[in-house]
Protein backbone atom coordinates (compact mmCIF):
# COMPACT_ATOMS: atom_id res chain seq x y z
CA UNK A 1 0.00 0.00 0.00
CA UNK A 2 1.05 3.52 -0.76
CA UNK A 3 2.01 5.65 2.76
CA UNK A 4 0.18 8.75 2.49
CA UNK A 5 2.31 11.90 2.73
CA UNK A 6 2.15 13.96 6.05
CA UNK A 7 0.17 17.40 5.71
CA UNK A 8 0.51 20.15 7.98
CA UNK A 9 -3.23 21.78 8.76
CA UNK A 10 -3.72 25.37 10.77
CA UNK A 11 -6.72 26.19 12.46
CA UNK A 12 -8.05 30.25 12.51
CA UNK A 13 -10.45 31.10 15.12
CA UNK A 14 -12.11 33.97 13.87
CA UNK A 15 -14.67 36.39 16.36
CA UNK A 16 -16.41 39.33 16.11
CA UNK A 17 -14.62 42.27 17.07
CA UNK A 18 -16.35 43.87 20.56
CA UNK A 19 -16.98 47.26 19.83
CA UNK A 20 -17.98 49.51 22.53
CA UNK A 21 -19.69 52.84 21.85
CA UNK A 22 -21.68 53.53 25.15
CA UNK A 23 -20.30 54.34 28.27
CA UNK A 24 -21.82 54.86 31.45
CA UNK A 25 -21.23 58.54 33.10
CA UNK A 26 -20.09 59.43 36.55
CA UNK A 27 -20.06 63.08 38.51
CA UNK A 28 -18.92 65.04 35.43
CA UNK A 29 -20.47 68.04 36.27
CA UNK A 30 -21.30 69.41 39.89
CA UNK A 31 -24.70 68.89 40.00
CA UNK A 32 -25.12 65.31 39.37
CA UNK A 33 -25.08 62.32 41.96
CA UNK A 34 -24.19 59.30 39.88
CA UNK A 35 -23.30 56.22 41.33
CA UNK A 36 -24.08 52.64 42.15
CA UNK A 37 -24.51 50.89 45.33
CA UNK A 38 -24.95 46.97 45.40
CA UNK A 39 -26.08 45.16 48.40
CA UNK A 40 -24.39 41.54 47.89
CA UNK A 41 -26.93 38.34 48.87
CA UNK A 42 -26.57 38.12 52.40
CA UNK A 43 -23.50 35.81 53.69
CA UNK A 44 -21.48 36.73 50.37
CA UNK A 45 -17.74 36.65 51.30
CA UNK A 46 -15.17 37.03 49.22
CA UNK A 47 -11.89 34.81 49.69
CA UNK A 48 -10.34 35.38 46.20
CA UNK A 49 -11.66 38.17 43.90
CA UNK A 50 -11.26 40.87 40.95
CA UNK A 51 -12.08 43.93 40.47
CA UNK A 52 -12.00 45.33 36.92
CA UNK A 53 -13.30 48.04 34.93
CA UNK A 54 -12.70 50.36 32.14
CA UNK A 55 -12.04 53.75 33.16
CA UNK A 56 -11.95 57.19 31.64
CA UNK A 57 -11.11 60.47 34.10
CA UNK A 58 -11.93 64.12 32.81
CA UNK A 59 -10.06 65.37 35.41
CA UNK A 60 -8.59 63.98 39.06
CA UNK A 61 -9.44 64.96 42.29
CA UNK A 62 -7.61 63.86 45.30
CA UNK A 63 -9.66 60.54 45.82
CA UNK A 64 -11.13 58.91 43.06
CA UNK A 65 -13.65 56.18 43.48
CA UNK A 66 -13.57 53.31 41.37
CA UNK A 67 -15.75 50.69 43.39
CA UNK A 68 -15.03 48.46 46.45
CA UNK A 69 -16.17 48.67 50.30
CA UNK A 70 -14.63 51.79 51.94
CA UNK A 71 -12.25 50.94 55.13
CA UNK A 72 -12.06 47.13 53.69
CA UNK A 73 -11.38 47.12 50.32
CA UNK A 74 -11.23 49.74 47.94
CA UNK A 75 -10.21 50.33 44.30
CA UNK A 76 -9.63 54.08 43.56
CA UNK A 77 -7.08 56.59 42.07
CA UNK A 78 -5.58 58.97 44.50
CA UNK A 79 -5.48 59.14 48.19
CA UNK A 80 -5.20 62.87 49.46
CA UNK A 81 -2.33 63.44 50.97
CA UNK A 82 -0.75 60.02 51.19
CA UNK A 83 -1.00 58.93 47.64
CA UNK A 84 -0.44 60.96 44.26
CA UNK A 85 -3.70 62.13 42.80
CA UNK A 86 -3.84 60.35 39.55
CA UNK A 87 -1.63 56.65 40.90
CA UNK A 88 -3.92 53.92 41.16
CA UNK A 89 -4.20 52.59 44.59
CA UNK A 90 -5.90 49.54 46.85
CA UNK A 91 -6.89 50.49 50.40
CA UNK A 92 -9.15 49.34 53.67
CA UNK A 93 -7.91 46.46 55.31
CA UNK A 94 -4.58 46.01 53.54
CA UNK A 95 -3.28 49.08 51.26
CA UNK A 96 -0.24 49.53 48.19
CA UNK A 97 -0.75 51.80 45.36
CA UNK A 98 1.35 51.98 41.77
CA UNK A 99 3.65 55.01 41.06
CA UNK A 100 3.38 54.86 37.16
CA UNK A 101 0.10 58.16 37.08
CA UNK A 102 -2.43 57.16 34.86
CA UNK A 103 -2.98 60.15 32.36
CA UNK A 104 -6.56 61.94 31.87
CA UNK A 105 -8.90 61.87 29.38
CA UNK A 106 -7.92 58.46 27.92
CA UNK A 107 -9.42 54.86 28.31
CA UNK A 108 -7.86 52.63 30.71
CA UNK A 109 -8.51 49.02 31.91
CA UNK A 110 -7.64 48.37 35.14
CA UNK A 111 -7.89 45.62 37.59
CA UNK A 112 -7.18 44.18 40.72
CA UNK A 113 -6.64 40.44 41.92
CA UNK A 114 -6.58 38.98 45.07
CA UNK A 115 -5.56 34.87 45.16
CA UNK A 116 -5.95 32.46 48.46
CA UNK A 117 -4.14 31.41 49.87
CA UNK A 118 -1.30 32.37 48.11
CA UNK A 119 -2.00 35.62 49.38
CA UNK A 120 -0.52 37.17 46.16
CA UNK A 121 -2.14 40.48 44.88
CA UNK A 122 -1.76 42.56 42.12
CA UNK A 123 -2.87 46.18 40.26
CA UNK A 124 -3.37 45.64 36.37
CA UNK A 125 -3.48 48.51 33.92
CA UNK A 126 -4.28 47.05 30.34
CA UNK A 127 -3.50 43.92 31.63
CA UNK A 128 0.17 44.43 32.68
CA UNK A 129 1.03 43.97 35.85
CA UNK A 130 1.92 47.27 37.43
CA UNK A 131 2.00 46.40 41.39
CA UNK A 132 2.15 43.44 43.27
CA UNK A 133 1.97 42.52 46.89
CA UNK A 134 1.54 39.62 49.10
CA UNK A 135 -1.50 39.47 52.09
CA UNK A 136 -2.00 37.26 55.10
CA UNK A 137 -5.90 37.95 55.24
CA UNK A 138 -8.62 35.42 54.74
CA UNK A 139 -11.03 37.92 52.88
CA UNK A 140 -13.58 40.13 53.26
CA UNK A 141 -17.43 40.56 53.22
CA UNK A 142 -18.49 43.53 50.28
CA UNK A 143 -21.58 44.10 52.47
CA UNK A 144 -19.49 45.58 55.66
CA UNK A 145 -19.25 49.28 56.75
CA UNK A 146 -20.71 51.48 54.65
CA UNK A 147 -21.07 48.94 51.80
CA UNK A 148 -19.87 48.52 48.29
CA UNK A 149 -19.94 51.80 45.72
CA UNK A 150 -19.07 52.36 42.11
CA UNK A 151 -18.18 55.69 41.05
CA UNK A 152 -18.88 57.53 44.23
CA UNK A 153 -19.31 56.94 48.14
CA UNK A 154 -22.64 58.58 48.37
CA UNK A 155 -23.49 60.19 51.98
CA UNK A 156 -19.94 59.14 53.07
CA UNK A 157 -19.31 61.49 56.26
CA UNK A 158 -15.46 61.63 55.25
CA UNK A 159 -16.26 62.70 51.58
CA UNK A 160 -17.35 60.99 48.50
CA UNK A 161 -14.56 60.68 47.04
CA UNK A 162 -16.59 61.04 43.14
CA UNK A 163 -14.79 59.68 40.39
CA UNK A 164 -15.65 62.56 37.22
CA UNK A 165 -15.47 60.58 34.25
CA UNK A 166 -16.74 57.48 32.64
CA UNK A 167 -16.91 53.49 33.27
CA UNK A 168 -17.87 50.74 31.17
CA UNK A 169 -17.38 46.76 31.81
CA UNK A 170 -17.34 47.23 35.43
CA UNK A 171 -17.10 43.61 36.68
CA UNK A 172 -16.46 42.12 40.47
CA UNK A 173 -15.60 38.09 40.44
CA UNK A 174 -15.08 35.77 43.43
CA UNK A 175 -11.76 34.39 42.27
CA UNK A 176 -8.83 35.84 41.10
CA UNK A 177 -8.53 36.10 37.49
CA UNK A 178 -5.25 35.66 36.17
CA UNK A 179 -3.25 38.08 33.88
CA UNK A 180 -3.58 36.75 30.51
CA UNK A 181 -7.29 36.07 31.09
CA UNK A 182 -7.31 40.01 32.02
CA UNK A 183 -6.08 40.60 28.94
CA UNK A 184 -8.21 38.68 26.53
CA UNK A 185 -11.37 39.97 28.13
CA UNK A 186 -11.04 43.54 28.72
CA UNK A 187 -13.64 44.77 26.56
CA UNK A 188 -16.31 42.18 27.50
CA UNK A 189 -17.10 38.71 29.13
CA UNK A 190 -20.09 36.78 28.64
CA UNK A 191 -22.30 37.13 32.12
CA UNK A 192 -22.72 34.05 32.68
CA UNK A 193 -18.63 32.82 33.53
CA UNK A 194 -17.70 31.15 36.60
CA UNK A 195 -17.13 33.36 39.40
CA UNK A 196 -18.52 36.41 38.29
CA UNK A 197 -20.98 37.72 40.84
CA UNK A 198 -21.09 41.43 39.20
CA UNK A 199 -21.53 42.66 35.88
CA UNK A 200 -22.21 46.87 34.84
CA UNK A 201 -21.91 46.33 31.45
CA UNK A 202 -22.81 50.42 31.32
CA UNK A 203 -24.04 50.46 28.19
CA UNK A 204 -27.72 50.83 28.33
CA UNK A 205 -28.96 47.20 28.33
CA UNK A 206 -29.17 46.83 31.92
CA UNK A 207 -32.43 47.76 33.44
CA UNK A 208 -32.82 51.15 34.97
CA UNK A 209 -36.50 52.28 36.51
CA UNK A 210 -37.01 53.83 40.18
CA UNK A 211 -33.48 54.68 41.21
CA UNK A 212 -32.35 50.91 40.68
CA UNK A 213 -29.91 49.31 38.20
CA UNK A 214 -29.61 45.28 37.37
CA UNK A 215 -26.71 44.16 36.85
CA UNK A 216 -26.09 41.81 34.20
CA UNK A 217 -24.32 38.84 35.63
CA UNK A 218 -26.81 38.19 38.57
CA UNK A 219 -29.55 40.52 38.37
CA UNK A 220 -28.71 42.43 41.74
CA UNK A 221 -30.58 45.46 42.04
CA UNK A 222 -27.82 48.07 42.69
CA UNK A 223 -29.40 51.63 43.78
CA UNK A 224 -28.10 54.43 41.74
CA UNK A 225 -28.89 58.48 42.64
CA UNK A 226 -31.79 58.61 40.09
CA UNK A 227 -30.31 56.87 37.25
CA UNK A 228 -26.70 56.49 35.11
CA UNK A 229 -26.71 58.23 31.76
CA UNK A 230 -25.45 56.55 29.19
CA UNK A 231 -23.07 58.24 27.10
CA UNK A 232 -22.49 57.71 23.25
CA UNK A 233 -18.80 57.83 22.42
CA UNK A 234 -17.47 59.83 19.07
CA UNK A 235 -15.08 56.36 18.31
CA UNK A 236 -15.53 53.20 19.91
CA UNK A 237 -13.05 52.29 22.97
CA UNK A 238 -9.32 51.96 21.90
CA UNK A 239 -6.63 50.19 24.37
CA UNK A 240 -3.33 51.34 23.62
Amino acid sequence: MHTLLGTNVAYYLLSKPIKITKVGQFNTSWYEDSYIRVRFPVGTYFSSFTYEALVYVNSFGGNNTIMGTEGVMQFRIGDDPGVPYNCLEIAGRQKYNVTKPLESKRWYHVAITYEQPTGKTGIYVNGDKWAGSEWGIDGFDPNSDVGFYIGRINGFEWGERPLNGYMSEVRVWSVARTENQLKQNMLGVDPTSEGLALYYKLDGTEIQEDGKIKDAAKGLNGTTGGSITIKTLDAPIAIN
